[in-house]
């Protein structure tokens, strides 16, 4: 296909609606990070600004903290680990430690990562979430061009998908929109094989293609995207090729190409899954797992519930997951198509969404995979099925909308608008069945969708009477522009653009807890302060933290810390975050807690006021021990449940002794003054120390054992033991000794 000057002049189009969308970012400076949910809901920020905002900050939207929680903290993580020239290991500051390279959502292997290493990370942060919508959106107009849609049509599906409901929602994230938008250009490279022409270049579109899906940070939707394209070029070879069987095996090479590349990195990752419980569960069984019937009233209406950043939702939780919205007039169009001649490429995108409904919406067979427990796909969120949905509608809504253009179609005019007048029908029905306040919103958030989709109703019937191409081109035009400002309202209504200084502030607390000598971790006693992960982004390690893979063994061994006991009955309390909140457990002192965060006066001897913030209290731990310490003896209980019981043993000294996991035989002697453990040197879980003992004695790493975990005695690999259920240790041989820990 020739790039023509309407086609230079749709892509400048979209960049212009991606500069619009983020005006306050241009124009203001301001960052499109929910920072402002951090400061608005959480201590020791919340203390900070209490002079000023009593009451807190003023948050834009509270469904928004994950990118501060998880993604940001994640990246700066790798980010500093590649400006190091270090590969990304390890993240010692929650879990007691974590594998952050086997984390997916960290990207740590994202070629687009080159951005912040040229760049300050805020910026480098807003340009990625900029991006995304640009590069999805001219991915989508060129594939819309190649299966021979016009501009226009081309160009109405590319800015629907790059602010549908699906994007909007997620766009902060800065990992599930960036895995998505590369979707549309793998089916360009699959169009280029499709075609003949070049084909190479679609063998190689196809590796690059897979490498970026896989690596932009999100696993579920880079199994939906594989799956989506997979299926999508068999389909498209199989009726468009004279020769199918050599382009079917090209589609392989150039899949299978990307997919071997990044072969190391995906037993990486299983390797952190088979570690951790996220396989089957009872989740499915809770409300708004999938997506509720009603929901679906969200594609034609999308506050028909109301808005997390009014305040005023009423629909089942949570919003983000369930806004399936592509425009009310790229409904209506979309609806059209199904009425016109159908392509191949149009009964597959019709049949994806079908398929999709399917498991997204709480159906048996979306049921089935999680009544039996399926390895992988009883891990799923089905609803995020949305984004699939939602990119096959803006295809479909171009391709209605190149139809129109093309020829008007009384048939399938008449069934477009008569579904939507029904689905408006249907949604105030139900709504009049809520109660009066939710009423009153569903009401107020019908106005503007109904008169959007109702001049898009007018020109659709008025293509009947118009000969004027000129004419039915002014009025796409005016359709792209309705659909434009709605989609542009709705995301904006959404989306957060708060103050740089807002970004991860530093506050008095913040700044005590990062002066002081490392390493040591920090325990918050309420959830409303120093969320797990944000203490990341500034270096505080914690015992806790917020990841949907965390490791299994670690979790039994919070749970017993938290109940104050050697119970490992399930349920365990814990969902995607692990929080302590125990500081009287009998497991404090082999944990490296010195501080801890409260809200309330401790009255405690053994805990020590050492800074306050507001309404944030800092204590220190008098019995507080070291990273490395060295103890006497050691008691071997080789299962998880008999060490965790043996750590709750009255007649143990936690002090003195320590509970492994195999045999260690050492002569008994009292630790003396001449024992010594110095660090001298502590980066992220790696250790330089010098260890001097008068005879051979067992150190002890309050650092959470792992595969990864390496240690040298004088530059000679030593054994790794498992020790205290979940930390690690080592035998240090009489003598003085350098000692590097680190993790490879």
């Amino acid at each position: 296909m020739l790039i023509m000057k309407k086609d230079i002049i749709a892509i400048i189009g979209i960049i212009l609606v991606s500069m619009l969308f983020f005006w306050k970012s241009i124009v203001y400076g301001l960052l499109p990070i929910p920072a402002d949910s951090l400061v608005g809901m959480y201590h020791p920020w919340r203390d900070a600004h209490s002079q000023t905002n009593p009451n807190g900050i003023a948050y834009k939207n509270y469904l928004i903290t994950d990118p501060v929680r998880q993604q940001m903290p994640w990246r700066k993580v790798i980010i500093d680990a590649w400006k190091q020239g270090k590969v990304p290991v390890w993240d010692a500051t929650t879990f007691s430690g974590n594998n952050i390279g086997g984390n997916i959502q960290s990207a740590a292997y994202y070629p687009l990562n080159i951005l912040f290493l040229l760049m300050p990370f805020e910026a480098a942060w807003t340009l990625l979430i900029i991006l995304t919508p640009i590069i999805g959106g001219i991915g989508l107009y060129w594939y819309m061009r190649k299966i021979g849609v016009g501009s226009i049509g081309a160009a109405f599906a590319a800015i629907s998908f790059g602010y549908c409901g699906f994007s909007v929602s997620w766009m902060t994230w800065g990992v599930i929109g960036q895995t998505v938008m590369w979707l549309p250009w793998l089916l360009v490279a699959i169009e280029h094989v499709a075609l003949g022409k070049r084909k190479w270049i679609g063998v190689l579109g196809l590796s690059i293609g897979v490498l970026l899906i896989c690596t932009a940070g999100h696993a579920q939707m880079a199994l939906y995207s594989l799956t989506t394209i997979s299926i999508y070029g068999i389909v498209r070879l199989k009726n468009k090729v004279s020769q199918p069987a050599p382009s079917s095996l090209l589609l392989v090479i150039g899949i299978g190409g990307g997919v071997l590349v990044l072969t190391p990195y995906f037993l990486t990752i299983w390797n952190v899954v088979e570690a951790s419980r996220r396989i089957g569960g009872n989740a499915w069984m809770e409300p708004g797992f999938f997506i509720p019937l009603q929901h679906i009233f969200q594609l034609l209406i999308p506050d028909v519930f109301g808005n997390p950043a009014t305040l005023n939702y009423t629909g089942v939780w949570n919003y983000g997951e369930f806004i399936s919205f592509i425009g009310s007039i790229g409904l209506l169009f979309a609806i059209g198509a199904l009425g016109e001649k159908k392509e191949k490429t149009t009964w597959f995108w019709i049949g994806a969404i079908g398929i999709c409904l399917l498991f997204a919406l709480p159906t048996p067979i979306a049921k089935l995979p999680y009544m039996l427990h399926i390895p992988i796909l009883s891990s799923l969120q089905p609803s995020r099925l949305i984004g699939i949905i939602d990119i096959a509608l803006c295809i479909l809504s171009g391709i209605g909308i190149d139809a129109w253009m093309k020829k008007w179609n009384k048939k399938s005019s008449i069934v477009a608008s008569g579904s939507i007048i029904l689905m408006y029908l249907g949604a105030y029905i139900y709504a009049k069945q809520m109660n009066s306040e939710a009423f009153a919103i569903a009401k107020r958030n019908m106005l503007l969708p109904a008169a959007s989709v109702s001049i898009g109703m007018l020109i659709l019937m008025l293509r009947g009477v118009i000969k004027s191409k000129k004419i039915v081109v002014c009025l796409g035009c005016i359709m792209l522009g309705i659909t434009t400002f709605e989609l542009m309202r709705f995301g904006w209504k959404y989306t957060p653009f708060v103050e740089r200084s807002l970004v991860f502030e530093k506050t008095k607390t913040i700044e005590f807890l990062m002066s002081q000598p490392k390493p040591f971790r920090v325990m918050a006693l309420d959830d409303r302060i120093l969320p797990p992960n944000v203490n990341t982004w500034y270096g505080v390690e914690t015992l806790g933290g917020y990841d949907p893979l965390y490791d299994a063994s670690y979790e039994v061994f919070m749970a017993v810390f938290e109940r104050g006991k050697a119970d490992t009955s399930r349920p365990f309390g814990f969902n995607r975050i692990i929080s302590t909140k125990n500081w009287k457990s009998p497991l404090v002192p082999i944990t490296n807690v010195r501080f801890l965060l409260s809200l309330e006066q401790i009255d405690s001897p053994d805990w020590i006021l050492v800074n306050r913030e507001g309404q944030t209290y800092t204590y220190e731990y008098k019995k507080w021990k070291p990273r490395l310490y060295i103890v006497e003896n050691s008691v071997m209980k080789k299962e998880l449940e008999l060490s965790l019981s043996a750590l709750f043993d009255t007649s143990i000294d936690l002090s003195k002794t320590a509970v492994t996991e195999k045999t260690v035989s050492l002569a008994y002697a009292p630790v003396s003054d001449d024992d010594s453990v110095i660090i001298n040197s502590y980066e992220n879980g790696n250790i330089h120390a010098v260890v001097d003992t008068k005879q051979d004695r067992l150190v002890v790493i309050s650092s959470r054992y792992d595969a990864r975990l390496k240690i040298f005695i004088d530059g000679a690999p030593a054994e790794v033991l498992k020790v205290n259920a979940v930390y690690a240790g080592f035998v240090s041989p009489v003598g003085k000794h350098t000692i590097v820990i680190t993790y490879d």
